[in-house]
């Protein structure tokens, strides 16, 4: 008898586990489906993605990969290399430094849609990976490095605008959104920190500019490049009527060279959740001895793109903030950009971004705060394990 009831027990297991993987199966492949793009994990030969579509905007890639071999990028493994351009060597005109024809401020508000600064010319001149490489010898190759998770419309709005935007400052650039999967909080300076090494590991950059995916520049005399010191764009943004919240803000949008990132030593990992990330960077930044550069406020001017939803339920207020904002200066040296926890899940070179999907444990994180700063107990206590 109990042999019977333990064969029953055992079928409906089997029955069970079966279902299961095949519901997590047809899940999967529904969701890769509906990626932009086909997801490639490392220590695979990475898919290659076409580039524009001649007549259409290409938002979401899912009609429109193939397995074209893209010659500017060469793929392998982690370390892609952007290759160099062997036919640039009759381009003798050297970019201007300032662009040659600024319009000034432009026709952008809060309320601004997709169509409104879609430029089927610009977008047509953007290789795979967001990647452009003007028709002059560039001063600048910039990263645009763009932490994101669940602002579909503000990301396709910022795309349209940004790569018409770039292109008449005629630097060699790409875009990197990095997204964070899910059920991980979301982290900015996490997220940060990934950009920089993977568009590092990439191309050797001059200048990476880490950007807000709602904030839209709305004068091209803004120009988005490095200086001596780390260089804060978004001086003027409707979010804040037009003028800094407080006099150390840093938040929104700022470049760095390579090696003042590295000197900083990157964003801290620690924050999960909304608030006091950027002014942490700013202690890091006067901790390694610069001063943070600004454009004039006539001319550091964004729009907010306006949100469909009233609360960002994604990022929601961090109660640790304040505890570990005190503490900050302890963790410079061993948190931030030389020890960030992360697992990469897909890197995708898509007609307008390079996609770089990732997930970490937040347990994790904080654990290893707690072992580089013991006075962090309490904070730590206060983690849920997920």
């Amino acid at each position: 008898m109990h042999s019977r009831k333990l064969n029953s027990l055992i079928k409906i297991i089997l029955i069970f586990t079966v279902s299961s993987n095949i519901l997590f199966c047809v899940t999967s492949l529904y969701y890769i489906s509906n990626c932009n793009g086909i997801v490639t994990k490392d220590n695979e030969e990475h898919t290659k993605t076409a580039g524009w579509n001649e007549g259409e905007a290409t938002w979401n890639n899912v009609n429109y990969r193939n397995g074209g071999i893209l010659s500017e990028w060469k793929l392998g493994n982690l370390s892609a290399k952007l290759s160099s351009y062997h036919d640039r060597d009759h381009v003798k005109t050297v970019c201007s430094e300032l662009p040659s024809n600024p319009g000034g401020r432009m026709n952008i508000s809060r309320l601004v849609q997709p169509e409104d600064v879609f430029n089927s010319s610009s977008l047509k001149l953007v290789r795979p990976g967001g990647h452009y490489v003007p028709g002059c010898l560039e001063r600048e190759t910039v990263a645009i490095i763009v932490p994101y998770r669940d602002r579909e419309r503000h990301l396709q709005t910022l795309l349209y605008h940004l790569h018409t935007f770039l292109q008449r400052q005629q630097h060699q650039y790409a875009v990197f959104v990095v997204e964070m999967a899910y059920p991980t909080q979301f982290n900015r300076g996490i997220l940060a920190n990934i950009g920089f090494l993977t568009a590092k590991e990439i191309l050797n950059f001059t200048c990476y500019i880490i950007h807000d995916v709602d904030l839209l520049p709305v004068d091209d005399r803004n120009h988005y490049k490095c200086s001596n010191n780390p260089r804060h764009l978004s001086v003027s943004s409707s979010k804040y009527g037009y003028k800094l919240p407080y006099g150390h803000y840093n938040g929104g949008i700022i470049a760095f060279t390579p090696g003042q990132f590295l000197k900083i030593n990157g964003f801290s990992n620690a924050y999960f959740g909304w608030g006091k990330e950027d002014d942490d960077l700013h202690k890091r930044i006067l901790n390694a001895g610069y001063k943070i550069d600004r454009p004039d406020p006539t001319i550091g001017v964004y729009e907010e793109i306006a949100r469909q939803d009233v609360q960002d339920f994604s990022n929601p207020d961090n109660p640790m903030k304040d505890s570990l904002y005190l503490r900050a200066e302890k963790r410079f040296r061993r948190d931030g950009v030389n020890n960030v926890l992360f697992k990469r899940l897909a890197l995708e070179f898509l007609p307008l971004y390079t996609w770089v999907y990732v997930n970490t444990s937040e347990l994790t994180v904080m654990k290893m705060m707690k072992h580089i700063d013991p006075g962090l107990e309490e904070t730590f206590a206060r983690v849920k394990p997920l």
